[in-house]
């Protein structure tokens, strides 16, 4: 009763993760660069677990970085987001605070299983560019990151939204 369930399109939920978190800056920067890709299977799939009505490169305030778009992995893992315009653009997907990395994509508060759903997507990718290798970074990374998630034990929330449940 106490969540704002008024659905407006242009309202986004932010999740901040910790910088501290990850195990080393290319841990960061893969999960940053997943957030961030640009072409249309991977823009499709995060348009999709954001529960975003308009496509996220139609967005105002979460759309993909644009200096990110095209890039190498070998960019996007090296100097490419150490660059002053790089990931401190405040209206892009994903991009890094003093202290922490704030995913922007998601839909504003539905409820609580929406908040719910939201973090354990952000955790779950968090331990994916964890654990994966830098070949992850790639268009079309989302089958990587789906194989992945229904390996794993837990993670129950995103299986549902993959599986095409609320």
């Amino acid at each position: 009763d106490a969540f704002d369930t008024h659905v407006e399109p242009r309202n986004g939920l932010h999740i901040h993760v910790n910088r501290k978190s990850f195990f080393s800056k290319t841990e960061e920067r893969k999960f940053i660069a997943l957030w961030n890709l640009g072409d249309p299977k991977s823009q499709a799939f995060l348009s999709m677990l954001s529960r975003r009505t308009t496509p996220l490169k139609d967005q105002n305030y979460c759309k993909p970085h644009p200096s990110l778009q095209h890039r190498t992995p070998y960019y996007l893992l090296g100097i490419g987001l150490d660059d002053p315009d790089g990931v401190s653009n405040r209206r892009v997907s994903c991009h890094t605070t003093s202290a922490t990395v704030e995913v922007r994509i998601f839909q504003s508060i539905f409820d609580l299983d929406h908040i719910l759903n939201c973090i354990q997507i952000v955790g779950a990718m968090h331990q994916f560019a964890s654990e994966s290798s830098y070949s992850c970074v790639k268009p079309g990374f989302t089958d990587m990151f789906t194989d992945w998630v229904r390996s794993r034990k837990g993670y129950i929330r995103v299986k549902n939204i993959l599986d095409g449940k609320k």
